[in-house]
């Protein structure tokens, strides 16, 4: 492993700095994607990588990376504030078009998924539905650019709605300096269970029910009569509306030290989301030694495995979740042999495994690129 890793370090030290442009739409918006996004952008700079984010909205007050950060007005295009760069991500398939009027050698849309792709049925037909679907396919699709989504789910999703392979898969992973284990109270204290997500049932253009939080707020008042007493620990980017009149702990949009002290001191996370193509918050709770109630999606199964490392139910299903949490909150042992499981699983995704698979990737990409420009050279 020493061996691997002076390797890894050594040909960082060799390969030659990369400038690169990130495209986020919101980059104050607290969500998994952004966090991402920008924690690779940071990681690149401390690489010695130059970084620029050209986003919609100002640098938020909470990221203290030196990356240089352009606020460009909504009423202008991205494409021509874009400085001369080696790289340019996009981030979303609203501004993935964007890159279509950059110059550069290489361009990538980095996808996370969106509810088109995914098809949610909650969209409907409205004019504006159909332009973003429309929008949606064609991001997939864009002549040289390159796909890179972060599971393979996604992959396969893509491949059957657009008819596109991806370039390379950019794994999820997990920031074990904020989220891990810390020292719980003794057995038989009141358990503590985690739910993360937004708590507002969005709209027409966004609607957030597949997020499942009405699920797991339905299951809650299926286990309230159950003998086993617990606290429910709500972390939300935004105010409470859901859960707005559910009995508990409420943290709005916490920083990285509350959410080590969340993460770090609940016993038990719920994630009921109906789809996905990589869940974030699993993998967290299991570096942070929780044991995790998860909703069977083709993306979860990236890293979940049934009775190992959580429990697993079928989507959209509260009396599956109420289930799974009544037989953890009265299993003590069950729960601690789920949570090592967990943190067994949480070593093999840290953040520096996506940094250096997304360093080398942009390498490689820049090279052929390279490449490509020599052999036309060449012909003509």
């Amino acid at each position: 492993m020493r061996h691997l890793v002076r390797n890894a370090a050594s040909m960082r030290k060799t390969r030659r700095p990369l400038t690169v442009t990130y495209l986020i739409p919101n980059v104050r918006a607290l969500t998994g994607g952004n966090q991402t996004f920008l924690g690779q952008a940071d990681a690149l700079h401390r690489r010695g990588h130059p970084v620029t984010i050209l986003s919609r909205t100002p640098r938020p007050e909470w990221f203290s990376s030196p990356v240089r950060i352009v606020c460009v007005p909504r009423s202008h295009a991205l494409a021509p504030y874009v400085p001369t760069s080696d790289v340019v991500i996009s981030t979303h398939f609203t501004n993935t078009h964007e890159l279509l009027g950059v110059r550069a050698p290489v361009k990538i849309y980095c996808a996370r998924g969106d509810q088109y792709v995914f098809a949610d049925p909650a969209l409907g037909t409205s004019a504006v539905t159909q332009s973003l679907r429309e929008l949606s396919r064609r991001s997939y699709a864009y002549p040289g650019i390159r796909f890179v989504p972060n599971s393979r789910h996604l992959a396969e999703v893509v491949a059957q709605q657009a008819g596109r392979a991806a370039d390379a898969l950019l794994p999820v992973c997990v920031d074990q300096t904020i989220f891990r284990p810390l020292p719980r109270p003794l057995r038989g204290s009141i358990v503590r269970v985690l739910i993360v997500g937004p708590d507002v049932p969005g709209g027409a253009i966004e609607p957030l029910a597949f997020k499942g939080m009405q699920d797991i707020r339905a299951a809650l008042a299926l286990c309230w009569h159950c003998r086993a007493e617990f606290t429910v620990v709500r972390m939300a980017s935004t105010p409470p509306e859901i859960f707005a009149d559910v009995p508990c702990e409420y943290y709005l949009a916490p920083d990285p030290q509350m959410k080590t002290i969340l993460y770090g001191l609940a016993d038990i996370l719920i994630y009921a989301s109906h789809y996905d193509s990589c869940p974030r918050p699993p993998l967290e709770a299991m570096a942070a030694g929780c044991a995790v109630i998860c909703t069977r999606t083709p993306g979860a199964l990236e890293y979940c495995r049934d009775g190992d490392n959580c429990l697993l139910v079928p989507v959209q299903s509260p009396p599956a979740l109420a289930q799974a949490l009544e037989r953890l909150l009265a299993d003590h042992d069950l729960r601690a042999r789920l949570a090592a499981g967990g943190l067994g699983t949480a070593r093999q995704y840290p953040r520096e495994r996506e940094w250096d698979a997304l360093e080398s990737l942009l390498g490689r990409f820049g090279a052929d690129a390279q490449r490509d420009r020599a052999q036309g050279d060449v012909r003509r």
